[in-house]
């Protein structure tokens, strides 16, 4: 919807490539079966490319600040959305 509308809108995806949390009673080292989401990871940028500007996936935890910055600019500039994919640790 924001690119078909061509919405203002800047989107910070905080991936932590997985599904949501842990199921109940799941021990911890089998939390990842039928959760992560690897082999290949999914790029969400690229996919958000197709329609609007997607930074990312941002994996180094100083590069985060600049990928915002540099997505928001977009945004206030163009008054067109962008999708900045920062990858996290799972909980």
């Amino acid at each position: 919807m924001a690119s078909r509308y061509e919405l203002p809108m800047l989107v910070v995806m905080v991936n932590n490539r997985g599904k949501a949390g842990r199921p109940a009673r799941t021990p911890l080292e089998r939390a990842h079966i039928g959760m992560a989401i690897s082999d290949p990871e999914p790029d969400f940028a690229a996919i958000a490319r197709v329609r609007l500007v997607g930074r990312g996936p941002v994996t180094d935890p100083a590069a985060v600040e600049d990928a915002v910055r540099r997505a928001a600019e977009h945004v206030a500039a163009t008054g067109r959305p962008a999708l900045v994919d920062v990858v996290c640790q799972p909980k």
